[in-house]
């Protein structure tokens, strides 16, 4: 049941239909350079807490929103990570509170597949809850490694400046949000 459950988390979050989480990583990371690495862990790390009680509660009938809504709200907070990278100077306890509640809402979409999968199980959070949200944070780090990666080489090799890096990005995920905005309204 663990390892099922593990697996299920882990290619949630590393298939195309996470892309809007993967999204999300990228610009809660993008505005931050590498050499900040401590400051990339804390946002991650305050997303992951986040997210990870949002699945508890909802799953555990504590908390609960329309799936419909969830969709709109994730498309949502990726648009405003946008704005804010594009908008403001960043301040770090700002982007830790903004991963803290945008987290809260992401998990909420990851809880609409686990309550789907407890549709018929008897729910026992330690085979379940937790082989899959430590099966989406794996699945998380994997994600996250190429896209630090590709930042780091976009600083090195292009010149780029972590400021125009992060506009760049910005700009470009806001449009994909948009469009998802749109679609899921």
């Amino acid at each position: 049941m663990f390892r099922i459950f593990f697996t299920e988390g882990f290619y949630h979050i590393v298939s195309w239909e996470a892309i809007d989480h993967i999204l999300y990583l990228l610009v809660l990371v993008v505005s931050f350079d590498i050499s900040k690495w401590r400051s990339i862990l804390l946002l991650v790390t305050t997303f992951t807490v986040a997210h990870t009680l949002a699945l508890f509660v909802s799953v555990a009938g504590l908390f609960y929103l329309h799936s419909n809504l969830v969709e709109v709200l994730i498309a949502i907070t990726i648009a405003a990570t946008c704005i804010e990278n594009l908008i403001s100077k960043k301040i770090l306890w700002v982007s830790v509170l903004t991963a803290l509640c945008f987290g809260f809402i992401h998990g909420l979409g990851f809880s609409a597949t686990l309550t789907t999968m407890f549709n018929h199980i008897d729910i026992n959070y330690f085979e379940t809850l937790l082989p899959f949200n430590l099966g989406v944070e794996c699945g998380q780090i994997v994600v996250l490694i190429p896209i630090l990666s590709v930042l780091f080489y976009l600083s090195k090799y292009t010149g780029m400046s972590t400021k125009q890096k992060s506009k760049l990005i910005s700009w470009c995920v806001l449009i994909v949000s948009c469009v998802f905005i749109m679609q899921r309204v």
